[in-house]
């Protein structure tokens, strides 16, 4: 009975911690640059130079999964912490297994080396805390299609 007591007291003392762990290791919406990239990750293990340069990486760093926070966050405020019961064990296995099994990383980059696209095991997560503007157009070049009518498509039904 004794063993309970403590499994439930480390238990309780254990909520929110899902959500710490799902937000620490490391941020890929901090890199702007392809020797940001390169200081942190070293050499890439694959990369490209042409038409889209590229640098793809295999890691064991915890990587922060930006996408789940949210979702840890509202499962502790909806069952007021006790989510952790199970959350909690959940992002420790997936986190171990992140580390020992490493993922994949790709760095695509612009033409004036600033990272425009991050893929993780092949797949887009969601970084962005704060969009990057989008680059100016050089003359010439072709940039996205904004209509004359104050920003609506000329399909748009008229009230």
């Amino acid at each position: 009975m004794k063993g309970l007591y403590t499994l439930i007291a480390a238990t309780l003392l254990s909520t929110g911690c899902s959500i710490f762990i799902v937000g620490s290791g490391t941020d890929l919406n901090t890199f702007e640059t392809r020797e940001q990239v390169h200081n942190s990750f070293g050499r890439p293990t694959v990369s490209g130079d042409g038409e889209q340069p590229f640098d793809e990486f295999r890691t064991h760093r915890k990587l922060t999964e930006q996408e789940k926070i949210i979702y840890r966050v509202m499962e502790f405020c909806i069952t007021l912490g006790l989510s952790e019961v199970v959350t909690t064990p959940v992002e420790l296995y997936s986190a171990a297994k992140q580390c020992i099994e490493g993922r994949t990383v790709r760095f695509s980059y612009g033409p004036d080396g600033q990272v425009i696209g991050v893929l993780v095991d092949g797949q887009q997560p969601i970084l962005s805390r704060h969009p990057r503007p989008p680059r100016p157009v050089e003359s010439g070049g072709t940039g996205p299609v904004v209509p004359a009518s104050g920003g609506q498509s000329p399909n748009a039904a008229t009230p």
